[in-house]
């Protein structure tokens, strides 16, 4: 139905944003159930892969999440060093970002408002993506477990599973992830992907 209202009002852009946010979830939600299957059968991962501008997919990110309760009481910073291009699923690495983003919003809590920055960066090789919350932050005892199946702390809302399938969409690109986090003072979430074999954008 509302491909069909995209259809049907094709010059009302209240209307196109609102369809087309419904439509994105629709894939977002997809992408998640198809990761848990593989993660079940324990298949190994190949992605289909274009390349995509890695800042215009954090955009898409921003614009999608901004109607989400958990994360829109806080402030979304980004800041775009350089544009970097990387050969990727897009669908996969919107899902990570969008898990971590949520995490972020959940470490910080609905006490007060908080900064979850979003950065974008680049060298010779590599293409970096750093989120960063001013949130309660991770104990040293519980950083090594945080990439374990079904490790969680978020108590009866949490599978345990958003970091590890987070990790293995991003090895499946090819890149890394990394955590550093300070109790009481926030959380980085680093990943770093391969540049695609085409010029950064200025």
């Amino acid at each position: 139905f509302a491909e069909l209202l995209k259809v049907e009002y094709p010059h009302d852009e209240k209307i196109q944003e609102y369809v087309e946010s419904i439509i994105e979830t629709k894939r977002h939600l997809l992408s998640i159930v198809n990761e848990l299957r593989d993660f079940a059968q324990n298949k190994d991962i190949i992605y289909e892969k274009s390349n995509y501008s890695l800042s215009s997919v954090v955009e898409s990110v921003c614009s999608f999440i901004k109607f989400d309760t958990t994360i829109k009481r806080h402030h979304l910073k980004t800041d775009y060093q350089t544009n970097p291009i990387i050969h990727i699923n897009k669908e996969k690495i919107r899902q990570l970002l969008i898990n971590i983003i949520r995490n972020a919003a959940h470490a910080i809590g609905n006490e007060r408002q908080g900064t979850i920055s979003i950065q974008v960066a680049a060298d010779q090789e590599w293409a970096y993506l750093r989120i960063t919350d001013d949130g309660c932050g991770i104990p040293e005892h519980l950083k090594a477990k945080i990439w374990q199946p079904f490790f969680t702390t978020k108590g009866e809302i949490g599978t345990g599973l958003g970091l590890d399938i987070c990790k293995r969409i991003v090895e499946g690109h090819g890149g890394q992830i990394q955590c550093q986090s300070v109790v009481n003072k926030g959380t980085c979430f680093t990943l770093r992907f391969p540049l695609a074999k085409v010029k950064a954008l200025a």
